[in-house]
Order: structure tokens, then sequence, then C-alpha cells
């Protein structure tokens, strides 16, 4: 009996990948064709074989061979800053009780960023029969970024292995944005010759009412703006182009009691060379993704009469930025922020947990919040805030977990 026909192969990370936009490339390699074996294939031993899955020739692994067939993906060439998508299928014959893996790693030019090792012998026939392997393999950008993808055979035992009829397809997937369709007309967009106005800003309120129905409906708050301008040259205030500070503060009451799932204000962008400004000093302005959560970092809009900055708001939940349809959304509480899962006290660890992570909202209750953007700034890239000296890389977070336990085990 076959143990495992298939196995689904999927890399953790911040984001969940989803459907691919892009064509895929498919390779294709039976082993009768000496040609085939090129890029993106290594690895590759090629002898005949009578009892061939398909043909008349195989690829071996045997003891001389520690590393059998495998490929190679230049995820800094080929798919700059896209999450990957990778179907790999092949059939091969080992022993019942192989010991070989198959290793999946991601290594940039310094390290290794990602490396895992899947046992053959779950794919093994009880028969003499090929056996088949069907992976999905996915890697997200933030894994992939400058780095080469290897998937290979690890002949760790020195046993004699046959490999036949492989396949590979690669694809790019697209990036989800987690923000809600936001219909707006093209005139509502902001003028290139004049700064953003409170009436551009669209509410979105997502949240769960009192009979457990997930609603969007901007119709349950009443938000009350206010908006500050500075001029950075006080001698400039009557300059159309001059320099200009627009901070905008918010005051939204609610109007029934509610879980809050979401409340945003989403802000139309003009058209201009975006510039993605994300944490650890990293920069995006050319290959943008499709979305992008930066949770407080910021971005800037340029053309060559108008630039628009924002940064580091900290009177806001996170920041998402829809750079394919040029939608900023500020939230102003985002559920996602602020994961929370609570258990239950409950006599046994039966894994029963409540997701709390939305917040309570009483009627008439208000949240204040506050934005800034800025408008004509003459620099050539924003300063950056850094947590720690030289980036996360080199900031260790020690803690600790006592599950299932009460407060005085985990003291002890």
């Amino acid at each position: 009996m076959r143990r495992h026909l298939y196995q689904l192969i999927g890399i953790a990370a911040f984001l969940v990948i989803i459907g691919g936009t892009a064509a895929a490339q498919t390779y294709t390699l039976n082993f009768d064709d000496q040609n085939e074996a090129a890029y993106p294939w290594f690895n590759i031993r090629i002898v005949a074989d009578s009892n061939a899955a398909s043909g008349n020739f195989v690829c071996l692994c045997d003891s001389l061979q520690e590393y059998g067939m495998g490929f190679g993906i230049n995820a800094a060439k080929d798919f700059p800053n896209q999450n990957i998508n990778c179907k790999f299928n092949f059939l091969f014959k080992a022993d019942t009780n192989t010991q070989a893996d198959i290793v999946v790693s991601i290594d940039d030019t310094i390290r290794n960023r990602y490396w895992t090792a899947y046992p053959l012998v779950n794919y093994v026939n009880d028969t003499d029969e090929w056996s088949q392997v069907q992976l999905d393999l996915n890697f997200p950008a933030s894994y992939t970024q400058g780095s080469e993808i290897k998937v290979y055979i690890w002949n760790k035992g020195k046993e004699f292995m046959k490999f036949d009829d492989a396949q590979l397809e690669i694809k790019a997937d697209a990036f989800p944005s987690y923000q809600p369709v936001i219909g707006f007309d093209a005139d509502s967009l902001i003028n290139l010759d004049y700064y953003p106005q409170v009436s551009d800003f669209i509410p979105i309120v997502e949240y769960i009412n009192a009979d457990g129905d997930t609603l969007t409906n901007p119709s349950v708050i009443e938000t009350q703006f206010s908006a500050s301008l500075f001029f950075l040259n006080p001698n400039e205030w009557e300059n159309f182009e001059s320099g200009k500070k627009l901070q905008i503060m918010a005051e939204t009451r609610f109007k029934e009691d509610m879980k809050l799932l979401r409340l945003a204000y989403a802000l139309p962008l003009p058209e201009g060379k975006i510039t993605v400004y994300r944490r650890n000093q990293h920069i995006d302005s050319t290959n943008l993704q499709s979305a992008y959560y930066l949770d407080r970092e910021g971005f800037s809009i340029k053309s060559d009469t108008f630039s628009l900055y924002t940064y580091h708001n900290t009177n806001i939940s996170s920041l998402q930025l829809d750079v394919e349809n040029r939608i900023a959304c500020f939230n102003i509480d985002y559920w996602r922020d602020h994961p929370l899962i609570h258990y239950p006290l409950m006599s046994d660890t039966s894994d029963v947990f409540e997701d709390i992570s939305y917040r309570e909202i009483h009627k008439g209750e208000t949240i204040s919040s506050e934005i800034t953007l800025y408008y004509n700034i003459a620099m050539d890239d924003l300063p950056r805030l850094m947590p720690v000296w030289d980036g996360y890389q080199s900031a260790f977070i020690f803690t600790e977990h006592a599950d299932w336990t009460d407060l005085r085990t985990h003291r002890a």
C-alpha cells in the first residue's frame, strides 16, 4: 500500500500564498534526451534501463553519489520580489526502508535561510512498482529575496535508487492584500497640484454584530475630522508649491455594540513613482509587489511636479498599500495587528481555543487617530528609524513558555 502518494509542503511565513497570476514555466525530464538535463536540473546521471517507467533511460543514484536528482532556481534573478510556487513530480524506485530525504533549502550569498528534509520513505510503494512523488512547494518572497532555491535528493545511506519522468512547473504567485475592495470614481483621485483633503479618505468598517454576522458597513460610525496644515517655511505660505505637513485627526464614534475587526480610512493615490519603505531599512523602488503590509512604515509618491510622503504614523494600528489599485489603507484598529488566542480553563488539554483578536466596542465609544502626510518635501529619500543597531539580525529576544500551567508553576 502506498504510504503517501501526495503531500503538500508549505513553507510558513507571514503571508499565506494564494493563486498565481503569471504563466508557469514547465520543465520535463524523461532522461531519453540528454539535452533535457540542463537548467534548472542538476546531479543528473543518465543510464540505459530496459525497465524504465517510460522510454529506455533513467536517472541513477548509487553508493558513489550522496546527492541525487534535483533542481535549482535563482529567485533573485528570475523571480525578484515575488512569491514562488513549484510543483515537482517524479517517479522513483528505492528500498522500502530507504533513508534518503527530499531536501528543500534556500540560500543567499552569506548563509542558509531555510532548510528542511522530507523522508522519501513516505512515498515508497510496498510493491516493486514505481513510486510517485508530487510536491507542491510555496516559497514566500520574504525568504527568497536575493536567494537561490534548491530541491534535491539526499542519499545519506548511499543506496541504489532510480528516477524517471520528472516534471517541474514554476510560477510567480500573487500577494494577498487583505484589503477590502474599495470602489471610487477616477475623479476622486488626488489632484497632482494639491495636497489631500479629509474628504478624500474613504471609511472602512468591518465588524461582527450582535447576531454574529460579519458585516462591512461604514454607516455604523460617525467621524469628525480636523486638519492642521504646517508650512515648512512660514515665509512661503503663499507659495502653492512649498513644502507642507498635513496632520489629520479623526474622532470616530460607534453607533452600536460590535466586535470590531477593522476600522480604517482608505486614501486613493495619485499617479507617480511609488517608493516603499519597509522594515529593517529595506526599500522597494522597482519590481514592486502588488500589495504591502507595512506595519507603521511608509511610502512616497513622486512626479515631476509633486511629491507625497507618509512614514511612521504612530497613532494608527498599521498601514497597507495596494500598489496595483493605488490605494493606501490606514488601519486605525485591525484585528490582525493584535492576534490573541484564549484557551479557556478546562479539565483537559483538548486544545480548544477562542480567537479574541477583535476589539469589543460599545455604543457611543470613540476611537481617536492621527495621520500625517508630507507634501512637496525637498529630499531624495526619507531618514529611517531603526529599533536596534544594524537591524533585526542584531536583536535577540528570549521568551519563556509554560503551556497548560498556572502562574505558580510558571514562576517556578
